[in-house]
């Protein structure tokens, strides 16, 4: 039935094309049933069938649901909780965290025009965390972003006090490209979280960066900055092909 309703569905999309139609609109009508040109753009698409511990598959969405709810409890070493008991356990948590009396200077601080620069490096385009506001927002409009949120930053800074929409997110999970498509393991866990909550901690790092980089090792490349994940790797294979 699906391959059927495929069928069909991809006549009445080729039908619309005619002898005037240009190749790069025929592309974007096939997309949407062949994915893209590029081969390191072509992923596959995995049905929303999981397998139960007993072996048995889930018959409902809210099955599933609980399933994939449970497998990322057990990857992070968490339980489940209400919204009003993680709201509870927050605010006892930052009462019972006493604040020690401090003295600092406000030229040791991230300035505004640092917040500004973090709103400044929102990609567009990206998913929406919890809080639903889009990076647009941020990448198109930094000045006004950071005039509204740098007390929240300097609240942080000095006092640890951070609003509950800023951690976490949502899980999202996302197939490996191999194992079975139907059992938990054979995903990863996508982490969608605030423009703002991040704009706020890459704020944060930059400022600290020279401090934490004067402690690292000379072969030690995590946490620098301007240094990608995959420069490793390279550096790897450069080392091989050179042997």
């Amino acid at each position: 039935m699906l391959k059927t309703a495929k069928v069909q569905l991809m006549e009445q999309c080729l039908a619309q094309v005619t002898e005037n139609t240009e190749a790069s609109s025929i592309l974007h009508i096939l997309r949407g049933f062949m994915g893209p040109t590029n081969p390191k753009k072509q992923k596959k698409r995995t049905l929303p069938m999981l397998v139960k511990t007993d072996g048995t598959p889930c018959r409902t969405p809210d099955e599933a649901l609980q399933l994939w709810i449970q497998f990322f409890a057990d990857m992070e070493g968490g339980h489940r909780q209400s919204l009003d008991e993680l709201h509870s356990n927050w605010v006892d948590a930052m009462g019972a965290d006493k604040t020690e009396p401090f003295m600092t200077k406000t030229d040791t601080l991230p300035t505004l025009v640092d917040l500004e620069l973090a709103y400044r490096r929102v990609a567009s385009g990206k998913a929406t965390g919890p809080d639903r506001v889009p990076g647009e927002l941020c990448h198109h409009a930094p000045a006004a972003c950071a005039k509204a949120t740098y007390s929240s930053l300097w609240k942080l800074l000095l006092f640890g006090h951070e609003t509950l929409k800023y951690k976490g997110g949502l899980l999202v999970q996302a197939y490996k490209g191999k194992g079975p498509t139907t059992q938990c393991s054979s995903y990863r866990s996508l982490l969608i979280s605030s423009h703002i909550g991040k704009s706020l901690h890459r704020t944060i790092r930059s400022s600290q960066a020279a401090i934490f980089e004067s402690f690292l090792q000379a072969q030690q490349l995590g946490g620098r900055r301007a240094m990608p994940v995959t420069y490793g790797v390279h550096l790897a294979r450069a080392f091989h092909r050179q042997a």
